[in-house]
């Protein structure tokens, strides 16, 4: 039995040696002191028994990001990566700023919708074969335009699931306030 295992873990690590093969390294998860907000964690962790997208609403300043990472933190065995995007200004920006290893950074003749093609495909890539746990923090925008929700939408598909924090009134999704 013993050997087995051990050839199946074998043939998992075989699967990322190749040396140029696009990978995620989980983002490093705060290591701040967590008490209490029990009750929130079991409601995420039954909400995304349902759903692959969920969204954490609420006020500025109210541990949202927090309670999210305590979330990730305390599930993180069962995913392969952990990622945290912040909003900053943009769809596109933010994917860019995905740190993905052996993606090379964007290219000096290389747009940035070229780079963003290639950033999606590798994330595709990796969502097609391993569990990604895609945190979106501060989405405190409107989408802007068709493209807009389609990059969303494309980025959210390569996560196993997705949570997003939002000061937005989320109304049509399922939402944690």
């Amino acid at each position: 039995l013993f050997r087995s295992e051990l050839i199946e873990k074998l043939d998992e690590v075989v699967r990322f040696a190749h040396p140029e093969k696009p990978f995620l390294q989980t983002t490093h998860l705060s290591e701040k002191f967590f008490v209490g907000r029990d009750e929130e964690l079991v409601q995420i962790e039954d909400e995304l028994q349902n759903t692959n997208r969920l969204y954490i609403s609420g006020i500025g300043g109210i541990g949202k990001s927090e309670l999210v990472e305590q979330y990730a933190k305390k599930h993180s065995s069962e995913y392969d990566s952990i990622i945290i995007a912040t909003y900053t200004t943009d769809i596109k920006s933010m994917i860019c700023n995905i740190p993905i290893v052996n993606v090379a950074d964007q290219l000096p003749n290389e747009n940035q919708d070229e780079y963003l093609g290639r950033k999606i495909s590798a994330l595709q890539n990796f969502g097609e074969e391993n569990k990604l746990f895609l945190i979106i923090d501060n989405y405190n925008t409107e989408f802007n335009g068709k493209d807009d929700l389609e990059l969303f939408d494309k980025l959210t598909a390569c996560a196993h699931k997705t949570v997003i924090t939002t000061r937005n009134n989320i109304s049509d999704e399922r939402v944690i306030n």
